[in-house]
């Protein structure tokens, strides 16, 4: 609920998302970056960089702003949605817009809240003082096993993280999950010695902590001696911190552990009480995430870093709560600049209390949005290109030459009974019939109650079993989503607008857009990843020894294409983004041939917009960052390199040995 760490910003979940000289080099990619175009403008030709010529107008009058990280056809759409809500909440807290779904008027007294800065401004440091103490009154290291629990359930930092999974090896039932907190700094290499950009951003935060730990009370040298205390801590941490190429590999995250192993290794904390108080009983088995963290957490977590671990608490749980809390904190700990007039300074101040308002509300947001803005002429359509994609994908499964009969029918019965989400959810979790918003107390406060009754209520279906149909991603999201363990494909309503998908674009311009988004998330299913659960969601081999061998030399193909390309500084890892890679590949194969069943099908507009919805601008830090985390490739390559592995695309642009979009066939790449 809080603002994340930059880390956790592509940290894997058991969801796959669609939207995160020396070396080898792809067609027009050489040492290039997001960041602008790099083509001339006026004469850059499709056949040698087809994103950068389709894209061209738009990167040439797009730029980022100071604060701005990265530009693309997703921000967009995301900016264009919050105005939109912003405006409509605005209508409803003036009386002139009346609400209509669950949720709103909890959210609308919440939102009055944020708005009130006067009042936040009044309460000071106060509320969240309260709670820090919790953190202060911590004096051994029983004290810190007697708190994880309320800790846990309330919201407030831990040097661990408990949550609720469903069971990889057995959908049907949901554990308990330990795994490590996410450090501060993008990736754990940014700690290693001589890793000049983490340095600076050390001391950039180190300069941003002092100045909030000062705000809310403490001296300077209490400050300067919390803060290094902080660092010490993530530094511990991100040493058993996963690597990006290790947190993609889904599978790993799935270690059973008894809870008494779990004691016994840990050594210094003893989580059978915090168990009981979380789910109400103490379970035989739970998932270490990182048995590398397990096994280190004693060095840690021990009397000799106590002082150090609270020092990090403490921080962080300041840190991630200032948005909530006066001016003068939350300034403190961003360091922003306030608008230079008044009108500014007001619609800036409305945008942050709506951001942060909405941040504890996305569910009930996102039913208002998809109820409001998502026509059912357009859901009948999608639905129908999902339906029509399905089919063929079914059909192309039969086809392949190199799987055994037995494992097309386990590939196709994932098709058949995959859950197919479109829009937005028909209802709200059951923490929102009872949520209420106390305006007596602060809006810190009422942040908190927020919080636990979420965590209250994900902890509550422990012993219940899991929900497939339950929608984990919102409706204003501009995203899609595959879900292993529920064997579920999602498209939110805030996707299913330009350049992805209109209701008045040709069929081919949107199977270039949404279709291509479908078969990404179908193909997920078949990546690296899912390729390892079944239809039920279950962990489970479900392929021959030969079939599955075959996946994995057509798996390295894709490796090899993507591993080392230069980008912005940096390379692209092809482990990391191996299971996007597929996704994008199967994805867009599967969507030129149902537009191909369709009449009259135009492969120049298909082409077109599938480059323009990966239109994007970064800054080159941004980007370097991202090279490291994200499993996604850079969006120019992700554009590009795809096309160069389709016959239809050179074919259709008359791409031909010379071009830099061309790649001869027998360097080109597919798996479904």
């Amino acid at each position: 609920m809080y603002k994340r760490k930059i880390s956790a910003l592509i940290s894997l979940l058991a969801i796959v998302v669609l939207f995160s000289s020396c070396g080898k080099t792809s067609p027009s990619q050489t040492g290039t970056s997001d960041t602008s175009s790099t083509a001339d403008t006026k004469t850059v030709r499709l056949q040698d960089d087809f994103y950068e010529h389709v894209n061209q107008e738009w990167l040439k009058g797009t730029t980022l702003g100071d604060d701005v990280e990265a530009i693309s056809a997703f921000t967009e759409i995301d900016e264009k949605i919050t105005t939109t809500l912003q405006n409509d909440f605005d209508k409803m807290l003036a009386g002139s817009l009346e609400p209509t779904t669950q949720g709103t008027t909890q959210f609308l007294d919440f939102y009055q809240m944020m708005l009130d800065v006067d009042k936040r401004n009044k309460d000071g440091a106060a509320p969240l003082l309260t709670y820090l103490e919790k953190v202060e009154n911590i004096s051994s290291l029983e004290d810190l096993s007697n708190v994880i629990g309320e800790f846990t359930i309330s919201g407030m930092p831990l040097p661990m993280n408990i949550s609720i999974i469903i069971d990889m090896k057995n959908s049907e039932k949901n554990l308990l999950v330990l795994d490590s907190p996410s450090i501060l700094l993008p990736d754990k290499s940014y700690y290693e010695e001589g890793n000049q950009e983490g340095q600076k951003k050390i001391k950039e935060y180190e300069k941003s902590y002092s100045r909030l730990l000062t705000t809310i009370g403490k001296t300077e040298d209490e400050a300067a001696a919390m803060v290094k205390n902080y660092f010490k801590i993530d530094k511990l941490i991100a040493q058993s911190t996963k690597s990006g190429e290790e947190a993609s590999d889904l599978a790993g995250y799935y270690n059973p552990y008894a809870i008494s192993d779990v004691n016994s290794t840990i050594k210094t904390i003893d989580f059978s009480k915090a168990m009981e108080e979380i789910i109400g009983e103490v379970p035989e088995t739970i998932i270490v995430a990182n048995p590398k963290f397990l096994e280190n957490m004693h060095l840690i977590i021990n009397e000799e870093n106590l002082q150090s671990v609270k020092d990090w608490m403490y921080i962080d749980f300041a840190s991630q709560s200032s948005d909530y809390l006066s001016e003068e904190i939350a300034k403190a700990e961003s360091d922003e600049a306030a608008a230079d007039n008044a009108d500014d300074y007001d619609k800036e101040i409305k945008r942050k209390a709506y951001e942060n308002a909405s941040e504890l509300f996305q569910e009930a947001i996102g039913v208002y949005y998809g109820q409001t803005y998502l026509g059912e002429e357009a859901k009948k359509d999608v639905t129908q290109m999902t339906e029509n994609m399905i089919s063929l994908y079914a059909e192309r499964l039969k086809e392949v030459d190199w799987l055994s009969e037995k494992t097309k029918e386990n590939a196709i019965k994932k098709l058949d009974t995959m859950v197919v989400q479109i829009g937005y959810p028909d209802h709200l979790p059951a923490y929102y019939d009872h949520l209420s918003i106390d305006t007596e107390k602060s809006a810190f406060d009422n942040m908190m109650a927020i919080q636990k009754a979420v965590n209250q209520s994900q902890f509550s279906v422990y012993s219940e079993g899991p929900n497939r149909k339950e929608w984990t991603t919102h409706a204003h999201e501009v995203n899609a989503a595959y879900d292993p363990q529920a064997n579920s494909i999602c498209f939110p309503a805030a996707i299913l607008q330009d350049p992805f998908y209109h209701v008045e674009h040709s069929r081919s311009k949107n199977y270039g857009g949404i279709g291509a988004v479908i078969g990404h998330e179908l193909s997920h299913a078949f990546d690296t990843n899912g390729a390892k659960f079944d239809e039920k969601g279950n962990l489970h081999n479900w392929w021959t020894k030969e079939d599955y061998e075959a996946f994995e030399k057509k798996a390295q193909t894709v490796i090899d294409q993507f591993d080392g390309i230069e980008f912005s500084g940096g390379k692209v890892n092809g482990k990391l983004t191996v299971s996007e890679n597929i996704a994008d590949s199967s994805g867009l194969s599967i969507a030129l041939g149902a537009l191909k069943k369709e009449k009259e099908p135009n492969l120049e507009e298909f082409f077109t917009n599938w480059a323009a919805i990966w239109r994007k601008k970064i800054s080159p830090e941004t980007s370097q960052e991202l090279l490291l985390v994200d499993p996604h490739s850079p969006s120019k390559l992700r554009a590009n390199i795809q096309l160069t592995n389709l016959e239809d695309f050179h074919t259709t642009f008359g791409i031909k040995e010379g071009d830099g979009m061309y790649l001869a066939p027998e360097e080109r790449t597919s798996v479904w």
